[in-house]
């Protein structure tokens, strides 16, 4: 069974872009930070304000890219705040001679499933984005032989 589709422009940064599998009806988005949702969280803006950078400058981010993007954002800011409330040394304790597990560690341990889940579809894990290279950064090789060429 095949995996998900990529984008084409995720297949020619990947170097995976093969003309004749072409998508010829795929849409096409402007590169562009999409519009923040006001639902965010105070910590899920400092997310979304550092990690648009990242995508507009690899040019992978789209107005339609939003939702993904603020469910990426929100849960991050929803783990970070839950690992803040559990103390290293406290993740269970005694309440009425039972052992109870710190409610925060539920909360950071489903906040994290959906994190993962949204840094893999963005490409923001060392295996996910294995073999991405930008094509921003490229060297034109110069022609050795170019001193040789006879002007015209």
């Amino acid at each position: 069974m095949a995996g998900k589709k990529k984008p084409t422009k995720l297949k020619i940064l990947k170097g995976t872009y093969r003309p004749w599998r072409e998508n010829q009806n795929e849409p096409i988005f402007t590169t562009e930070v999409p519009d923040k949702p006001d639902c965010l969280s105070a910590e899920a803006i400092v997310e979304w304000d550092r990690i648009t950078k990242v995508f507009l400058e690899q040019e992978i981010l789209t107005q339609i890219d939003m939702a993904a993007l603020a469910m990426y954002c929100q849960s991050y800011a929803r783990w970070k705040a839950a690992e803040k409330k559990i103390p290293n040394d406290k993740i269970c304790w005694m309440k009425n001679g039972e052992i109870v597990t710190n409610p925060f560690l539920k909360i950071a341990r489903n906040a994290f499933q959906d994190l993962k889940v949204m840094l893999s579809e963005f490409g923001m894990t060392p295996s996910s984005r294995n073999g991405v290279s930008s094509h921003k950064k490229e060297k034109k090789e110069k022609n050795p032989f170019a001193k040789f060429e006879v002007k015209k």
